[in-house]
């Protein structure tokens, strides 16, 4: 039987090695802990907005919209934001349509009754056009990269007849993003929101700290 013997110039570089990871390891919890430790109150956030109305005759509209805010003092992790958007360049309209085959049928979200197809349509010749706003409370898990979600009472107005309907209540959006330095609203997140009549709100945003 023999016996292995490791060397002192093989332990060094293993040692090395594994007192850096550890080491990398420790600073990138404290600098996750120090997230939020010297935050300002107030905060504010810019994004890039879409607002997709589900119908099939109507295209997306892009604009922007503004964020303002206020944590709560010690609990990084929960705010309170108020939003405002609008749209700059609206949905292109590619005309009116009838339901294939139907009969007498109005304007409605549905084509003319009595055909064999269903669409979802506006009788509009409008491009859709749109400013939203919401309340919310907003909720974002701690560290670099994070999950989250909004929750509160959200809504928009609109050009769009067929939209005018069940377009404000009860919202909640899903998120996710990475802050860029130790406070906690100095960050860039992506946002999925659906309204009460599933017009789909999706954003970009970029928030920072008000000093």
């Amino acid at each position: 039987m023999s016996t292995r013997i490791i060397s002192k110039s093989t332990l060094l570089p293993l040692a090395v090695v594994l007192g850096s990871g550890l080491a990398s390891t420790a600073a990138a919890q404290d600098a996750d802990e120090r997230i939020g430790g010297s935050d300002q109150p107030f905060y504010s956030g810019t994004s890039f907005i879409s607002v997709d109305p589900g119908l099939d005759n109507l295209d997306a509209a892009y604009g922007l919209a503004q964020t303002v805010g206020i944590r709560v003092p010690g609990v990084s992790w929960l705010g309170f934001e108020l939003d405002l958007g609008f749209t700059l360049f609206g949905g292109e309209n590619s005309g009116s349509t009838t339901t294939a085959g139907g009969g007498g049928g109005g304007g409605g979200l549905i084509g003319g009754g009595g055909g064999d197809e269903q669409q979802n349509t506006t009788s509009s010749d409008d491009d859709f056009q749109a400013i939203t706003y919401g309340l919310f409370s907003a909720f974002r898990t701690p560290g670099r990269f994070f999950v989250g979600t909004r929750l509160g009472v959200a809504g928009f107005s609109t050009n769009i007849e067929e939209l005018d309907e069940d377009n404000t209540g009860f919202a909640y959006s899903l998120q996710a993003g990475y802050r860029w330095s130790e406070a906690s609203h100095n960050l860039i997140q992506f946002e999925y929101l659906e309204y009460d009549n599933d017009v789909e709100y999706m954003a970009i945003t970029a928030y920072y700290a008000i000093d």
